[in-house]
């Protein structure tokens, strides 16, 4: 039986409190174990805008931290870039900042798929 690919979609919502951003971040995958999609709470940032250079920013910042963490722990190096390939989609509301918010996250995905073939082609995979 050949092996399902890992796929998962980023969803994001914020809101403003006393004058201070706030950004939660939420990761949706097929869990092998459980055999069904799963949401896990990814965290939550102050940010200083609404908008979607901000919003992506964070996410970068987000999916980083989180595999400069894993790295560190487990003693292994796995690239983020692996993260970003699997994004399949994200959930977002009609607001103009998230329409643009996916849009540039598509461009940026483009560069990394290409960043990252560039890399394997010329043999400099880690």
């Amino acid at each position: 039986m050949a092996a399902k690919k890992l796929r998962q979609t980023l969803s994001s919502d914020g809101t403003t409190h006393k004058n201070t951003n706030y950004q939660s971040h939420h990761i949706t995958y097929t869990c092998p174990e459980e055999g069904r999609g799963v949401t896990r709470f990814a965290g939550i940032l102050h940010e200083v805008n609404h908008t979607s250079d901000t919003q992506l920013n964070g996410w970068k910042d987000l999916i980083n931290q989180m595999y400069t963490v894993y790295n560190e722990c487990m003693g292994t190096a796995l690239d983020w870039r692996e993260f970003v390939e699997k994004v399949k989609g994200m959930l977002t509301d009609h607001a103009e900042d998230q329409k643009k918010l996916v849009r540039t996250a598509e461009r940026k995905y483009m560069l990394t798929r290409i960043e990252s073939m560039t890399r394997v082609s010329v043999g400099r995979e880690h």
